[in-house]
């Protein structure tokens, strides 16, 4: 039996693998694809050649985040609590390094070492950069401050601009589905605080395994 949750487990991760790949990486090197690709007859100024190689420097460096994160995930060495919070505060500050966003992280100091599943990383991995996207794309803050405190068997990861901000009520898009999506997926759960020109507050919770 225990043989059998082992195959069903290694399944289910070689599944995910290949849906994160495809998602990830197999749009992304068609977009790529297409904007190298120039149609017989198709003149295109200096212009609109540099917009194009710009757009693919872009889409090939979240690639590389993207593969990053995947190796990262289905590494057991990195099943604690202690690599998940080092992965997010690495990656969030080089995401907007790159995107030229100023950057504070607060970390929790002292902390009981717990082992955290590829699953539950995988999510918390996912839900991390969608908050950091949306502020970056629709917020265009100044800065970004990520926040993780450990309070008792939970952790709260605190995503929070200083950009344009937005009405919650009014705004369907943004990702905010997705984000409470993943986060209900985990029985964890997500606020978001925002108003038009106040910035936006992101608060993912999620309990931490014993």
């Amino acid at each position: 039996r225990e043989r059998a949750d082992k195959l069903r487990f290694i399944e289910h991760e070689r599944s995910r693998i290949a849906r994160d790949l495809h998602d990830d990486l197999g749009s992304t090197l068609t977009e790529i694809s297409m904007m190298a690709t120039v149609r017989p007859g198709m003149n295109i100024g200096a212009d609109m050649a540099a917009g194009r190689l710009q757009e693919i420097a872009e889409k090939s460096r979240s690639m590389v985040f993207a593969l990053d994160g995947v190796v990262w995930v289905v590494n057991s060495k990195n099943d604690t609590l202690s690599a998940l919070i080092e992965y997010l505060a690495s990656y969030t500050e080089e995401f907007l390094a790159k995107a030229q966003v100023g950057c504070r992280v607060e970390l929790p100091k002292n902390y009981l070492e717990r082992i955290i599943s590829s699953e539950i990383r995988h999510d918390v991995m996912l839900a991390v950069r969608e908050a950091l996207n949306n502020s970056v794309r629709h917020g265009r803050p100044n800065e970004v401050l990520l926040r993780m405190i450990i309070t008792g068997d939970g952790l709260e990861i605190l995503v929070q601009d200083d950009g344009a901000g937005f009405d919650p009520i009014e705004v369907k898009g943004n990702g905010l589905g997705n984000l409470q999506q993943r986060m209900d997926k985990l029985n964890g759960s997500c606020q978001v605080e925002s108003f038009s020109g106040g910035g936006t507050s992101i608060t993912l919770k999620l309990a931490l395994p014993k």
